[in-house]
């Protein structure tokens, strides 16, 4: 399968939003990757996380089958929440991200209820960019007779 070309420029807006949010006291990956195979498995890796490092009072993170989904569709889904299960805590940290998010280029889709995830994507003229560079990539190195 084709690997979506906006994955790459998402995974660097990503990787720079979650190190900011690092520095506030939220928990991110600390190389800006997936966390745990599934929703569960990420989660008992961010209790565990919270058990050992006092100073983080929120987290986000996305995990394997997401990452496996986002190479392909370009879209990627963002867990989040706070350490105490707190909803105005977690919906503060959520406002967060969409913020960053968006400062950062990305189109967020996110309905701002703690139930649900972060959806972020490349806006439409930057997928046609990034295609339009795989493209230009590609014609490089067909050889010329």
């Amino acid at each position: 399968m084709t690997v979506h070309p906006s994955t790459s420029a998402i995974r660097v807006v990503v990787k720079k939003v979650f190190k900011a949010l690092s520095v506030l006291g939220i928990y991110t990956h600390p190389k800006g990757k997936w966390i745990g195979d599934c929703l569960c498995c990420g989660s008992s890796e961010i209790s565990a996380i919270f058990g050992t490092h006092e100073r983080y009072w929120g987290y986000a993170f996305w995990h394997q089958q997401d990452d496996d989904s986002f190479k392909h569709s370009g879209e990627l889904m963002i867990f989040y929440g706070a350490r105490l299960d707190d909803e105005k805590t977690g919906l503060l940290i959520g406002d967060l991200l969409k913020k960053a998010f968006k400062a950062e280029g990305l189109l967020v889709d996110w309905d701002g209820t703690i139930g649900s995830r972060i959806l972020v994507k490349e806006k439409v003229v930057q997928v046609i960019e990034s295609t339009l560079k795989v493209e230009d990539k590609k014609r490089e190195k067909v050889p010329t007779a």
